[in-house]
């Protein structure tokens, strides 16, 4: 027994190291989870202060030409000054989000896709890229439980990475839906610039990114959203350089 004992004591240290380097690595993802959670709530209040002027000088606006006949230009800035302020408020209000309990609620992912689609078609001629922007679905009627601002934020994150990807260039974006087994696939196509293969994992790690500009956060919070608040799961399915990139997400039907 005695023999025995350097031995037992060995293990003793490894297990005690073990669990020591575990309790390290739980205390380093609880503070950055705290830190990106406290960063999207500071980011939230703002946005308050610059929209709340927006909205009062947009009513000013419409004091001014009130009881006057307002020409086209004038209705067309006012509706857009409108519109801009309701999708920034929509964005404040994602930001919010992040931390906080969600509920998730029965609704159409198709209907949310085809928006999130036609709001960049529309967008795209202004910026002057040639892109051929494509949806192939198989989930028409079909109802999952999401959050459907917090879901079309993650696809609209994924979409100007694919428009940043293709630089300027002509190209295409796919974007595909469809049931398999208890899940529902999206998959997100270009032909850009690609991932390198050691990039696959890191890439949604906040701060990673493969853009000359950026802070590195659309991908890792588009992870944050999937996984943590909808149980599923993104990843990089494929990509080869300048050839084409594969972003799946996938999400449970319940």
């Amino acid at each position: 027994m005695l023999k025995a004992m350097p031995y037992i004591e060995f293990v003793i240290v490894i297990i005690f190291f073990a669990f020591g380097i575990y309790g390290l690595m739980r205390i380093k993802k609880t503070e950055k989870n705290l830190i990106w959670v406290g960063l999207a709530k500071e980011t939230a209040h703002q946005f308050g202060t610059p929209l709340s002027s927006l909205i009062g000088w947009k009513d000013v606006l419409e004091m001014k030409f009130e009881g006057k006949k307002k020409n086209a230009e004038v209705l067309d800035i006012l509706e857009n000054m409108s519109s801009d302020i309701a999708r920034l408020n929509k964005i404040a209000s994602r930001f919010g989000k992040v931390g906080s309990i969600i509920e998730r609620k029965p609704s159409n992912l198709h209907e949310i896709i085809q928006e999130t689609i036609e709001y960049f078609r529309l967008r795209l001629p202004s910026q002057s890229q040639m892109i051929d922007l494509q949806y192939i679905s198989r989930i028409e009627g079909l109802k999952i439980k999401i959050d459907p601002d917090l879901i079309k934020w993650t696809l609209e994150n994924l979409i100007k990475n694919c428009i940043d990807a293709l630089k300027n260039k002509e190209g295409f974006i796919k974007i595909e839906a469809f049931p398999n087994k208890n899940n529902i696939h999206i998959q997100i196509t270009d032909n850009g610039k690609g991932i390198p293969k050691s990039m696959f994992k890191r890439i949604f790690e906040p701060g990673i990114t493969t853009k000359e500009r950026g802070w590195g956060l659309g991908l890792s919070l588009a992870k944050r959203i999937i996984e943590e608040y909808h149980k599923g799961i993104i990843r990089v399915q494929d990509s080869q350089m300048n050839i084409r990139t594969v972003i799946e997400i996938i999400l449970p039907e319940e």
